[in-house]
């Protein structure tokens, strides 16, 4: 390419702000699936009980665990929802980028992050919405810092699902089997996350790949930020039964590594990619 990768990157930039400009309904049906989504879930949690002791100082497990169930529901829809439309939209584009990178109109590093500079104000619009409508709808942990804290776990998260769809695009050269392929994928993550199996309770042959479940390190966080300054005594939260001991903030960091390692093993696919067309 004659332009440095600096020019490519702001003249890609541009060129995908305007194919998203010109597609309004992409936006709009997001918007509309978020919205009917926040009714939905706040209709089935609305107003969650808040006090987790009976008068005689026995934790009220229902309460508990209806709160759990909330947060890992929760977390599954913003990766869910993010990975969804990164494959409804990225596998038919792949085309005309392999056609354009082949033939030299740009390289694919200022492709690859044109592309993140453009969604990235949707990673974040999108999460901070949903957010801002249950989280005190669910009547969850109140203070102002645990929702900012619970709004920022759900960006990265939608954050991880869009990289994750990102890589599953450019894994297969069929779009089709992207698209059939990546959700199944994501399931075996779920069943690791924690919730359904506690992790003491999994074969040591299999245990290890709840390491790399997203799904159990948002789960962490969301439930280190909602339960951790509510009165448990020692060796009796949701974190002691769950086996969650890595922290609020280590889970973040790591959540955050895995969205990273997810978009790195996009572009590593994508050149393998390139390199195999030519």
């Amino acid at each position: 390419p004659g332009a440095g990768w600096g020019r490519q990157f702001i003249e890609l930039s541009k060129r995908a702000f305007k194919n998203f400009s010109c597609s309004p309904i992409l936006f709009k049906g997001r918007l509309m699936q978020s919205l009917l989504f926040c009714f939905v879930l706040g209709s089935i949690y609305f107003r969650l009980d808040d006090e987790f002791f009976t008068p005689d100082g026995k934790a009220k497990q229902q309460a508990i665990w209806d709160r759990v169930g909330c947060l890992f529901f929760f977390s599954i829809s913003q990766f869910m929802f993010s990975l969804g439309g990164t494959l409804l939209t990225f596998p038919p584009e792949r085309a005309l980028f392999l056609k354009e990178t082949t033939s030299q109109v740009y390289s694919v590093y200022p492709y690859y992050f044109s592309k993140l500079s453009v969604e990235l104000p949707f990673l974040v619009f999108f999460p901070l919405l949903m957010s801002s409508i249950v989280y005190y709808i669910m009547n969850l942990n109140p203070g102002f810092d645990h929702f900012c804290v619970f709004t920022l776990i759900c960006m990265i998260q939608s954050f991880a699902g869009n990289s994750m769809g990102i890589a599953a695009g450019s894994m297969f050269s069929n779009a089709k089997v992207s698209m059939a392929i990546a959700p199944m994928a994501v399931l075996p993550y779920m069943l690791f996350a924690g919730f359904y199996v506690n992790k003491g309770s999994l074969p040591d042959w299999i245990a290890w790949f709840q390491y790399v479940s997203p799904f159990k390190y948002a789960l962490e966080a969301f439930v280190w930020n909602e339960f951790n300054d509510r009165g448990f005594p020692p060796g009796r939260s949701p974190m002691d039964q769950l086996e969650l001991n890595l922290g609020m903030w280590p889970a973040i960091g790591i959540l955050l590594g895995l969205a990273w390692l997810y978009r790195v093993a996009g572009l590593i696919f994508l050149r393998l990619m390139m390199r195999k067309i030519q």
